[in-house]
């Protein structure tokens, strides 16, 4: 018997009767900590055979006489593919996740606005938000609000197109998207919910605030459709993977490769270099899309010299765990 990997069946679960079929269990997974309306359960399957046509055969199929086939050449591209599925859930929860941080903002600096506390003597009280130390908590969340709703409606955007034109380079592409910002996006806003509960004070612990509430329920964002750590280091892999791809050949020959593209790319706009230090330079998008970009490429060139000096000792499983 080979194992082809995994794959997806439908199987029934109640007969027209509505009662459980033999062989199969389904039990309530219980009260959470929240979105108690989503009705999470488990199923657990004994003996139980169903036909082969309930294969769900877009990435393997099994004819009559038993033998298997797949438009996929190998086990790792049909598991990528069949998990691949999960994208559009990683999409969705982008778009939710940065719905419930507009919300949240909302709430809190508003609340700031209107809140006074303390001023100078014989004078008016000043509104929260007036202070600095509550800026410097809410505003740069609200700027990078700003900056996630704009990558959310690209990764949307590319989603559609991969999904009308099924191109593979976008379906990665995608992927990689999906999974990073995914997980930077879920963890931040999880993160800003108690900065902002903690910025109203003691009315942000009230439940009409809705602030412990949407806590709560985006609480399992973090390990939804793949759990955050996971989906990061998938994004490594992907970059890795690209990485390599593009310097292939002889590791020393491969490595100054990189080193040269790296210095053509990085000096012309680097200010300790050029010395070009004004504001317009410092602010020009292009100059920090590339800062970025030089940044990345510098780590994944250390991170892929660290493996390859731990691989031939432990293995690529623990130079990767390492």
């Amino acid at each position: 018997m080979v194992d082809h990997g995994v794959h997806a069946f439908i199987v029934p679960l109640r007969d027209d009767a509505g009662q459980l079929l033999p062989g199969v269990e389904i039990h309530d997974c219980g009260y959470k900590v929240g979105l108690n309306g989503v009705d999470n359960g488990a199923i657990r399957f004994t003996h139980v055979r169903i036909p082969r046509v309930n294969l769900l055969d877009r990435f393997g199929s099994v004819d009559k006489s038993g033998r298997y086939s797949s438009p996929l050449t190998s086990q790792g591209r049909r598991f990528a593919a069949t998990l691949g599925e999960l994208t559009g859930g990683r999409v969705g929860l982008c778009s939710g996740s940065v719905g419930t941080l507009k919300g949240a903002l909302c709430i809190a600096i508003r609340y700031c606005a209107q809140r006074q506390q303390f001023g100078p003597p014989d004078a008016q009280e000043v509104a929260v938000l007036d202070y600095q130390s509550t800026q410097q908590r809410l505003i740069p969340m609200l700027a990078t609000c700003y900056g996630l709703h704009f990558a959310k409606q690209l990764l949307v955007d590319r989603y559609c197109e991969m999904k009308r034109t099924k191109d593979h380079k976008l379906v990665e592409e995608v992927h990689a998207l999906s999974a990073g910002l995914k997980a930077y996006t879920t963890r931040f806003t999880q993160n800003a919910l108690s900065v902002c509960r903690e910025a109203c004070g003691g009315h942000g612990y009230a439940a009409v605030n809705r602030l412990g509430a949407l806590r709560s329920d985006h609480d399992i964002f973090q390990t939804f459709e793949g759990d955050n750590t996971v989906l990061l280091q998938q994004v490594s892999g992907l970059l890795l993977k690209e990485y390599r791809s593009q310097f292939q050949g002889a590791p020393l020959s491969s490595t100054f490769a990189f080193l040269r593209q790296l210095a053509a790319s990085s000096l012309p706009n680097n200010p300790l270099v050029t010395h070009e230090t004004d504001v317009r330079h410092l602010r020009d998008p292009s100059f920090l899309a590339s800062a970025l970009e030089y940044r990345t490429a510098r780590m994944l060139f250390t991170l892929s010299l660290r493996l390859r000096k731990h691989t031939p000792r432990v293995g690529s499983f623990e130079a990767w765990n390492k």
